[in-house]
C-alpha cells in the first residue's frame, strides 16, 4: 500500500517507466535486426566459419541483449529508488507533475552512479541464479545467528544511533558460526545492490553489504527473504508475454505474411517466441517501478520509521498494524 501511494505521488515514475519500455523495444528490434543480419553475413559468405566463431558470436549477442534490457531495469529501480528517499524523508519536494527531483536523480544514475549500475546489472542475475540453483539443492543450509535486535514496533521507534556499532559485531561472528561461500557472496551480490546505489549513490562494491548489515542488525532476513510480491509481480509479465505470444500467432495465422525460408521451423512457434519475449520484457519494465517501490519501503521502514510516522502519519500507523501482526 505504502509502496502504491509513493506512485500515486509521484506519477512521472510511470512516465520514466514507459520511456525505458520505449527505449528498450527500440533496442529489441535493433537487436533482432543486428541479429538476423549477422548469421545471414555468416551464411552467405563463401569461405567458412569455424565453430567457435560461431558459438562466441551468440554468446556475445545473448550477453550484449540481456545486459543492456538489465541495465536498463536498473536504472528505473535506482531512480524509483531516490524517489521514494525523497517523498519518506522530505514529503514538501515532491510535487505532482513536477519533473525536477526525477530529472536531478536521473542525470546522477547516469552519470556518476551509472558504472555501479552497469556492473550490478552484469554480475547481479548470474549470481541470483547461481544461489538460487544452490538452494533448491539444498547446498546453501546454514545456521542462522541469535537476532542483533528485537523486531517489534515499540524497537522500530528507536534512535538509530547504534547500527553501525551493531554493525561491526556482524562482520565478526562468533567462532562456531560458519557462512556458506555462497551466501557470503550474496551479502555483496544482491537486489538490494541497486536499491542502496539509487538511494545514497554508494558503489557497487559496497551497496549490497551496507543493506544486509542493516537488515542482519534489524534481524529482518526473514522479511526480506519473502519474494511473494516479486513472485506476483513475475507472474504477471508471464501472463503478458502470453498474451503477447498468443496475439503475434493470432495475426500470422490470419495473414501468413511470416515466413523462415532457411529453416523448418513452424513460423507460429517462432513468432509466439518472439511475442512472448518482447511483452515479458517490456511487461518487467513497467513492473520494476513497483518492485523497487517496495523493496525501497522496506529499506526505508527499516532504517527511518521515525521519518515515516512524522511525515506520513497514517501510513506509518498502517505498516506499524502490519508489522505487528506479522511478528504474532
Amino acid at each position: 500500500t505504502t509502496a502504491l501511494h509513493v506512485i500515486r505521488c509521484a506519477p512521472e515514475v510511470l512516465c520514466l517507466g514507459v520511456t525505458v519500455m520505449c527505449v528498450a523495444f527500440g533496442w529489441c528490434i535493433v537487436w533482432i535486426l543486428g541479429f538476423v543480419g549477422l548469421f545471414s553475413f555468416m551464411d552467405a559468405t563463401d569461405q567458412p566459419i569455424h565453430s567457435t566463431w560461431i558459438v562466441a558470436s551468440f554468446l556475445a549477442m545473448i550477453l550484449s541483449f540481456s545486459w543492456t534490457i538489465q541495465v536498463l531495469q536498473d536504472v528505473v529501480k535506482a531512480t524509483v529508488a531516490c524517489v521514494v528517499r525523497v517523498w519518506w524523508y522530505e514529503p514538501d519536494s515532491i510535487q505532482t507533475c513536477t519533473l525536477s527531483p526525477l530529472r536531478d536523480v536521473l542525470k546522477r544514475n547516469l552519470s556518476s552512479s551509472f558504472g555501479s549500475i552497469c556492473l550490478g546489472g552484469l554480475v547481479t542475475p548470474p549470481a541470483s541464479l547461481v544461489l538460487s540453483l544452490f538452494r533448491i539443492l539444498g547446498l546453501t543450509k546454514n545456521r542462522s545467528p541469535p537476532g542483533l535486535l528485537l523486531s517489534n514496533s515499540s524497537r522500530l521507534w528507536e534512535d538509530e544511533m547504534d547500527l553501525e556499532s551493531s554493525s561491526s559485531c556482524i562482520s565478526c561472528p562468533s567462532n562456531n558460526f560458519h557462512v556458506h561461500p555462497l551466501l557470503d557472496m550474496n551479502k555483496h551480490i544482491n537486489r538490494w545492490s541497486i536499491i542502496y546505489i539509487g538511494l545514497y549513490g554508494y558503489k557497487f562494491s559496497e551497496a549490497g553489504n551496507k543493506a544486509c548489515q542493516l537488515f542482519e542488525v534489524r534481524d529482518w532476513t526473514g522479511v526480506v527473504s519473502d519474494n511473494l510480491v516479486h513472485h506476483v509481480l513475475m507472474m504477471a509479465s508471464i501472463v503478458v508475454a502470453c498474451s503477447a505470444g498468443t496475439f503475434g500467432v493470432l495475426i500470422e495465422v490470419m495473414d501468413g505474411f511470416f515466413s523462415l525460408p532457411y529453416t523448418d521451423v513452424s513460423p507460429s512457434l517462432v513468432v509466439f517466441v518472439i511475442g512472448s519475449l518482447l511483452g515479458y520484457i517490456l511487461s518487467t519494465m513497467l513492473m520494476s517501478v513497483i518492485s523497487s517501490a517496495y523493496d525501497t519501503v522496506l529499506v526505508c521502514f527499516a532504517s527511518g520509521s521515525y521519518e515515516l510516522h512524522k511525515n506520513h502519519k497514517y501510513l506509518s500507523e498502517e505498516m506499524m498494524d502490519a508489522w505487528d501482526r506479522y511478528m504474532l
